[in-house]
C-alpha cells in the first residue's frame, strides 16, 4: 500500500510537471521574461504590462543574458522575438526545450515577430513555441493570449533529447490541409468567376462587330438628307445674295 501511494504521488507529480509552468495561474501571479533587441518594443512591453497590472517582469535585449538570468531565477512565462542576433529566437527555444534544461524546458513560450510567414510560424510551433503573435503588438492581443496561456492544458512529450508540445504536429497538419483546401477553393472560384466575364466580353465584342455595319447603313440615309438640306440652304443663301446686289 505504501508503495502504491508513493508511486501514485510520483506519477501525479510527473503529470503536473508535464504542464507548462504558468498553467492555472492568475495574471497577477505571472513572472514574465521578455527577450527583444528592439528598444521601442521594450518600451511598448513596459507600457502594456503597467496597464495590465503585471508587477513581475524582466526585459532583456539578448538571449544570452536572459538565459543567465533564468538559471538563477526562472520566470514562468517567456515572450521572445524571432529575429535576433547573435542568438535567434529559434535557437533560444531549441535550447530551452532540451530535457537537461529542466525545469526551464517546461516554460511556456510566446513568439512575437513581424515576420509571420507560414514557414516561420510552423517552425516556431514545431520546435516548442506555445503561441505566436504578430507585430505590431496590441495590449488586447497580448492580454488575451496570456489568459489563453494560463488555461492551456496541453502537456509536454519527451522525444529523444527534447520536449515538444503534445498534439502540435497533428494541429500543424490540420492547418496545412485546411489552408490547401481554402487555396484550392479560391482558385476554383476565381476560374469560375473569370469564365463568365471572359464569355461576356466576347459576346459584347461580337455584338459590336455585328451591329456596327447595320448602324452605319441605317444612319446613311439620314446623313444624306442632312447634306441635302445643307445644300439647299447654301443655294437659297446664294440666290438671296444675288438679288440684294441688284
Amino acid at each position: 500500500m505504501h508503495f502504491d501511494r508513493t508511486h501514485n504521488r510520483r506519477a501525479s507529480e510527473l503529470t503536473a510537471m508535464n504542464h507548462h509552468t504558468a498553467h492555472n495561474l492568475s495574471l497577477g501571479a505571472l513572472d514574465i521574461m521578455v527577450v527583444d533587441d528592439s528598444k521601442p518594443m521594450q518600451g511598448i512591453y513596459r507600457s502594456i504590462f503597467s496597464g495590465m497590472g503585471i508587477k513581475r517582469y524582466r526585459i532583456y535585449s539578448g538571449a544570452e543574458r536572459a538565459m543567465n538570468a533564468m538559471l538563477s531565477e526562472p520566470p514562468n512565462v517567456l515572450i521572445t522575438d524571432w529575429r535576433m542576433e547573435p542568438t535567434s529566437g529559434g535557437k533560444f527555444i531549441r535550447t530551452l526545450r532540451l530535457k537537461q534544461m529542466d525545469p526551464l524546458c517546461f516554460l511556456p513560450i510566446i513568439v512575437v515577430s513581424a515576420f509571420a510567414t507560414r514557414s516561420v510560424v510552423e517552425q516556431a510551433y514545431r520546435i516548442g513555441a506555445n503561441s505566436f503573435l504578430l507585430k505590431p503588438l496590441s495590449p488586447e492581443a497580448l492580454m488575451k493570449r496570456l489568459i489563453w496561456l494560463t488555461d492551456d492544458a496541453r502537456t509536454f512529450q519527451l522525444t529523444s533529447d527534447r520536449y515538444v508540445i503534445d498534439g502540435v504536429e497533428d494541429r500543424l497538419r490540420d492547418h496545412r490541409d485546411r489552408a490547401d483546401r481554402l487555396n484550392k477553393a479560391r482558385v476554383y472560384h476565381q476560374e469560375k468567376l473569370s469564365s463568365p466575364v471572359a464569355e461576356l466580353q466576347n459576346q459584347v465584342r461580337e455584338l459590336m462587330q455585328d451591329t456596327t455595319p447595320v448602324m452605319l447603313k441605317d444612319t446613311s440615309p439620314l446623313r444624306e438628307k442632312l447634306l441635302e438640306r445643307q445644300a439647299k440652304r447654301k443655294k437659297t443663301a446664294g440666290f438671296a445674295g444675288i438679288g440684294s446686289k441688284k
